[in-house]
């Protein structure tokens, strides 16, 4: 996988925010987290996308669910360490042809890495995860301590 320099990456972060302009409200909300969230908390070429993620509390567990369409089960990598939790994985970049150009790309493919710091620390064995319709959750029990 290639990894974009530090100009191509202001590049793509400048045509992201050229989008945004044309969303919605709601769109704006995400977005704008999502670069922040890139910009100062990742590496520069830590990641190409954030898959939008919902979290859920409940008095035992935190549900954390993911939109990940075009994505299998095997593309993902979840783990936990002390009280981080880390999903990462990757959505293949489609293939150019001879025959075929893009007239408009919005779909975000590449790398992506999201973490998640929990007041607890996590027992990866206890984690549950279901797919479906392209939305991965994780079940994450709250510890007994906490």
């Amino acid at each position: 996988m290639n990894v974009p320099d530090k100009h191509s990456r202001r590049t793509l972060l400048y045509h992201r925010l050229e989008a945004v302009k044309h969303q919605g409200l709601h769109y704006h909300h995400h977005e704008i987290h999502a670069l922040f969230d890139e910009l100062i908390h990742k590496p520069w070429g830590a990641s190409c996308w954030n898959p939008p993620v919902d979290v859920w509390e409940n008095e035992d567990a935190f549900a954390v669910e993911m939109d990940l369409p075009g994505i299998k089960a095997e593309q993902v990598r979840i783990w936990a360490q002390g009280r981080t939790l880390t999903i990462e994985g990757q959505r293949e970049r489609r293939e150019k042809t001879k025959e075929t150009s893009a007239r408009l790309h919005e779909r975000c493919e590449g790398r992506f890495s999201r973490v998640f710091e929990f007041d607890f620390n996590i027992d990866e064995e206890t984690i549950e995860n279901h797919w479906q319709d392209g939305v991965l959750t994780l079940i994450v029990p709250k510890s007994k301590n906490a």
